[in-house]
This record gives structure tokens, sequence and C-alpha cells, in this order.
């Protein structure tokens, strides 16, 4: 066998490795919200957001919009959940995690609305309350 056929070999185990061992971090950052009871997203937005300058589709739009970059049930999510705790990446795994795909998205969003610098933000409810003040979507 060749040192190139060896090498690709050793690849392809290591990515197949890789991805087993990867399989199981969604598995661990689901989890995290297992005890909470699901509360829909309309009950959140009644609850926090409705007497705060944005519409309802606005607010539904970017919760599920986060739930979904996230991989995260939208009924298990809260305005108080921290990127860097109930959201973070789960320790031990070295796979970007979703948030990094948030923060292009909330970069995107901010870049769309013409926010020249926005703010750092440490919750879901901080992306909900900087993005649903600009317009509507598209």
């Amino acid at each position: 066998m060749s040192a190139a056929a060896a090498f690709i070999g050793f690849l392809v185990v290591a990515a197949v490795a890789a991805a087993l061992f990867e399989s199981r971090r969604l598995p661990k950052k689901r989890a995290r919200f297992d005890n909470r009871e699901s509360t829909q997203p309309s009950d959140v937005f009644r609850t926090h957001y409705k007497d705060h300058g944005i519409t309802e589709a606005r607010f539904l739009e970017l919760w599920s919009n986060a739930a979904q970059i996230l991989k995260l049930d939208a009924t298990k999510l809260r305005p108080s959940d921290r990127f860097d705790v109930e959201l973070g990446p789960v320790k031990g795994h070295l796979a970007e995690d979703e948030i990094v795909d948030l923060q292009e998205y909330y970069s995107a969003e901010c870049k769309r609305l013409g926010l020249q610098h926005p703010p750092h933000l440490q919750t879901l409810g901080d992306l909900v309350r900087i993005l649903g003040a600009g317009a509507e979507s598209p």
C-alpha cells in the first residue's frame, strides 16, 4: 500500500470517528431543555414583547429562525436563554456550534437593517429586541 493510500485511509477513518463523536453533541445540547415545559412562541410574544414595539409576525419570524439555526425546539426556548450557558456549545466537542451560525444570522440582519455597530448579545431576548426594533423582513 502506498503512503498516499494509507494517508487517505487514515483521513477517512478519522472523519468517520469525528462524525460519530459529534453526532452525540446535539442530543446533549437538547437535553438541557428536557425539563422545560413547552410554551408556544405566541405566548412568549404576549408575555414578553407585546408592548415593546415589535410585531407578532416579526417576533415569530425571529424566534423561528433562531430555533431553526440552533436546531432546538422553539417551544423550549426562553428570552432569558444565554448564549454562553443554555445555548452555548457542548463542552468536550470540537466542532463549531450552531451559535456561530446564529451570530452570522445576527450580523447579516443587522447589516440589512442598517445597524452600524450592533450591540453584543447575551441572551436570545437581546437578539429579538434588537432585530425586532428594525424593519420587517422583505
